[in-house]
């Protein structure tokens, strides 16, 4: 294993020595050697976070739920533990926990399968990133490290944000914590007509989760992070580290998003951005609590003057116009039936339209391509934003 500093260095090649480190002790835990030629970089930033982190020998073993560390007044403690199990490439069932540890047979068993199929795949992989990440998410799941609450994968991704984040903030002793909410998701959702409400509401639900996906990678694009540094994204909620001193990006970011969303929403939807800074040390303290609802408040705060930095916009006389029969809204002047294939369809606005078509495309969709080119597929979902089109293809799985 060499061994460097933190200068002149680049985030991914952290990241996928965190990986590496992983995947290591999972082999090693199965009794598999990794492959010669399998050298592991190791850097001060992710050396001082694994100290923070908790992350000593990188013993792995059994996973129990974190829910066994709530104390009740009554009713007996029970522990209870996931099974050894990888996840499946394809539907994967729930892994309900069990009240027994996994047996002797069952370690062995599950040894046995990483000994078989993962081993095989870590040579020609071992310096891309995004194959470890996806072979950690589908083997080190069902395992603890050194904490027999913390998964593998966990303990493996918060190193990696918290790495990342040291290394790129230039020797200080303070990183940030950025916080994102998209709010008025229930009005978007909800608050349209019972015509075509099945397919539309099906497809606002996604179409807002791709919303908060976008607003991810526009973050990551923009700060330069790997995907890593993301802790939380999903429900229109998002939470990443970053370095010190992003305030000023991350600021421009939300305005320009939110120019978006006021245009093609009319105001329905508004992302909240915030940042807090904290002490490196304080990252898996009680103290990172505090800076936690910080940001928190901040955020709280924002949805308070939603799209005040729009408001000339919002505020310039228009015509008012025949509104849309699903969702209301009266500022466009383009509005054609809802479902071409009906003659007594109702009108309907271009978001709307575009709801009810993808909501159709949902039950046979297979698979998500996010891309700048709009030529994969013939009528992909396009975000227009300031810095560019973003265009997502949902595509049928391929027969085989």
């Amino acid at each position: 294993m060499s061994q460097t500093t933190n200068s002149s260095i680049n985030t991914e090649q952290i990241v996928c020595s965190v990986y590496q480190q992983a995947i290591a002790a999972l082999l090693q835990w199965a009794k598999a050697k990794i492959p010669s030629g399998c050298q592991i970089t190791q850097y001060d930033a992710i050396r001082q976070a694994q100290k923070l982190l908790g992350w000593g020998h990188a013993q792995i073993g059994p996973l129990r739920l974190t829910f066994d560390q709530i104390k009740l007044k009554q009713g007996a403690s029970v522990a209870h533990y996931i099974p050894l199990r990888p996840i499946e490439d394809c539907n994967p069932p729930v892994p309900y926990p069990s009240k027994l540890p996994p047996t002797a047979t069952e370690v062995e068993t599950f040894q046995q399968t990483l000994q078989q199929d993962l081993l095989p795949q870590v040579a020609s992989n071992w310096e891309n990133s995004s194959w470890l990440a996806i072979a950690l998410d589908k083997y080190g799941g069902c395992v603890s490290c050194d904490d027999s609450t913390v998964a593998l994968i966990d303990l493996t991704r918060m190193v990696a944000a918290v790495a990342v984040a040291i290394a790129s903030s230039c020797n200080s002793d303070q990183i940030c914590l950025v916080a994102g909410d998209l709010s008025g998701i229930q009005k978007f959702i909800y608050t349209i007509t019972s015509s075509g409400a099945l397919k539309s509401l099906r497809a606002r639900s996604f179409y807002l989760e791709l919303v908060t996906e976008e607003v991810v990678q526009q973050l990551l694009e923009t700060l330069d992070l790997p995907r890593s540094s993301v802790i939380y994204a999903g429900g229109g909620n998002l939470y990443l580290l970053a370095p010190l001193g992003v305030e000023q990006q991350v600021r421009e970011k939300g305005d320009a998003i939110n120019r978006w969303l006021q245009q093609d929403f009319q105001g329905k939807v508004f992302l909240s951005l915030a940042c807090q800074t904290c002490a490196i040390q304080d990252v898996a303290g009680v103290a990172f609590t505090k800076t936690w609802n910080q940001v928190i408040e901040q955020v709280n705060r924002q949805k308070t003057t939603k799209f005040s930095h729009q408001l000339d916009q919002i505020l310039q006389p228009r015509d008012s116009l025949s509104p849309c029969k699903v969702c209301h809204r009266d500022d466009q002047d383009n509005l054609q039936p809802l479902n071409p294939l009906e003659a007594d369809s109702v009108l309907a606005c271009s978001t709307c339209r575009e709801m009810f078509h993808l909501g159709g495309k949902l039950l046979k969709a297979q698979k998500l391509i996010r891309s700048r080119k709009a030529h994969l597929t013939e009528d992909p979902l396009c975000f227009n934003l300031k810095s560019g089109n973003i265009y997502y293809h949902l595509l049928k799985q391929r027969k085989t």
